[in-house]
């Protein structure tokens, strides 16, 4: 069996999806090449611009472990990268952002640097930019693969097709980590795709993330590669991965005993649950008169197949995303900006204002409606969701659809010969156990992870890079470098001397720098002297 984040190469290439987007023959009239253009080797992830080098001293991956699965690899500086990053970390201590410029146009390929500018960008909201540097960063983070590094290939374990390497967050040598910075290279890139219009290729990086880390999910991408699927209409992928995803990663996890294997996302994770009936009703584009037909069996049944289904499994699963998580309606409502004494523009269900709807089960107990041990991880998801979730839902045709299917729930919960078996679809969901490996790495999950400007980064790769971090606990430096060698010889005896190294911190001592200090060290002398005497007589 094939896994469900099987990424395709091709699709790493942005204009393979500009091609897409745009008619052939106008795509190559506006990129045609010269007659003196000289190819250059393209890369599978990034293909560098015409002025930029081939980099062989930088960083360098190399497979470090296997655990019998799959082999691990890490990325090592070299000799002179250590050099250069340990320059760049007096200078953003320093604070100055002129000399962070001149020290980032001497080493434009640095890839902290480069991080540590889009950081700084980024909280300015300036995306093109962080895209650049975002896209010399990964640049610079492929140069150092080595051959045996191919997330493509596939190798089969328990009978399922699944990546052969892994690139995890840390590297098992502390002191060489340098998979932090790489992988966070990567997420930015993935972010800025997206913004920029190429959910397809934002997609394969996002399964590059997803497969190289697999089962663990540090950075959550596994809450935002729904909406890439639907933004590039990639259906089917996402069918896939919300129907595969648990049972195929389970044979990665020690000491996973099978339990649960067979459960779909859309039943663990709000988002999965929306996406796949968003998708579902996007293409079958049902009648919003047929939501009426939506009965309780409907709802029960509608996550036997992922297709091959009638018309009613779109409306049917929107219903059941609405009863397992019905605290995604109001924040996603606030996100929308609608108010909630109003009703759905043209929506068949008239009078039915959201507030209405709000007051009724199961909307009326949206944030204690889990009950089971997740319900605070499943509230963060919720949240998580309806914060990146707008330009789904932010449509007139998907608000009137989503407006009736609320109505629709709400009657099914009051009806008297329907309300027991809803409530049943929900007990029995709530007695099926989700995968404790799955939902604990979203403990710590923030709704400001996804937002539009300027998104607040997962903990493991927050903007203040790791080095800048270690620089700030240091003491602040007392020695300049540049002083009289005699005077800093002196001055390095003292117990509080720190030596500033990068000469930019503290300034020089000259020997004429001296000179008033020596007179008024001569002066007080004297005068020390003068009293002694007057106290003799």
């Amino acid at each position: 069996v094939r896994y469900c984040l099987a990424m395709d190469v091709l699709h790493f290439d942005t204009d393979n999806e500009r091609q897409r987007t745009v008619s052939r023959t106008s795509y190559r009239a506006r990129n045609a090449r010269p007659k003196n253009f000289v190819h250059k080797s393209r890369r599978w992830l990034v293909t560098g611009g015409d002025d930029w080098p081939v980099l062989r001293d930088s960083l360098k991956m190399k497979g470090v472990a296997s655990d019998g699965l799959r082999q691990t690899f890490e990325v090592h500086p070299t000799a002179d990268y250590k050099a250069v990053t340990s320059r760049f970390t007096e200078v953003v201590g320093s604070s100055n952002f002129a000399l962070l410029a001149e020290f980032s146009r001497r080493n434009p390929f640095h890839v902290e640097t480069l991080l540590h500018l889009a950081d700084i960008h980024m909280a300015n909201g300036d995306m093109d930019m962080v895209f650049e540097l975002a896209r010399k960063a990964v640049y610079a983070v492929q140069c150092s693969f080595c051959p045996q590094f191919s997330p493509s290939h596939l190798q089969d374990i328990a009978g399922v097709l699944v990546p052969s390497v892994m690139l995890p967050l840390h590297a098992f040598d502390s002191a060489q980590d340098h998979n932090v910075s790489c992988i966070k290279a990567l997420y930015v890139y993935m972010v800025c795709l997206y913004r920029r219009g190429f959910p397809r290729t934002a997609l394969e990086i996002c399964k590059l993330l997803l497969c190289t880390a697999a089962p663990e999910d540090p950075l959550h991408v596994l809450l935002a590669i729904d909406l890439y699927a639907l933004q590039s209409q990639q259906y089917q992928a996402l069918y896939d991965i919300s129907s595969q995803y648990v049972c195929q990663t389970a044979v990665l996890v020690v000491g996973d005993c099978g339990a649960s294997s067979s459960i779909s996302l859309s039943e663990c994770l709000p988002n999965f649950a929306f996406s796949v009936a968003f998708a579902r009703f996007t293409e079958s584009k049902p009648s919003l008169q047929t939501v009426g037909d939506v009965c309780a069996a409907d709802v029960a049944s509608c996550t036997v197949a992922m297709h091959g289904l009638p018309a009613v499994s779109a409306h049917a699963s929107l219903i059941r995303a609405l009863l397992l998580f019905p605290s995604v309606l109001r924040p996603l409502l606030q996100r929308l900006g609608l108010a909630l004494d109003q009703t759905a523009p043209g929506s068949p269900c008239l009078g039915v204002t959201w507030g209405t709807l709000l007051q009724h089960p199961p909307f009326s107990d949206g944030p204690t409606a889990f009950v089971r041990a997740e319900a605070t991880i499943l509230n963060r998801c919720s949240d998580a969701y309806a914060f990146q979730a707008i330009d789904v839902w932010k449509d007139d045709e998907a608000l009137r659809w989503l407006h009736v299917s609320a109505c629709r729930l709400r009657d099914l919960c009051s009806s008297e010969s329907e309300s027991s078996a809803i409530k049943d679809v929900r007990r029995q969901w709530q007695q099926v156990p989700i995968p404790t490996w799955l939902l604990e790495q979203y403990k710590d999950v923030v709704a400001d992870e996804f937002c539009s400007r300027a998104p607040v980064f997962p903990e493991p790769i927050q903007p203040i890079v790791p080095v800048a971090r270690a620089a700030q606990n240091e003491r602040e430096p007392t020695v300049s470098i540049h002083s009289h060698p005699l005077i800093a010889f002196w001055q390095s005896f003292m117990p509080w001397a720190v030596v500033d190294k990068s000469g930019l911190r503290v300034p020089a001592t000259l020997l004429r720098d001296l000179i008033p200090t020596l007179h008024n060290v001569s002066r007080a002398w004297h005068a020390v002297l003068r009293a002694v005497r007057e106290m003799e007589q």
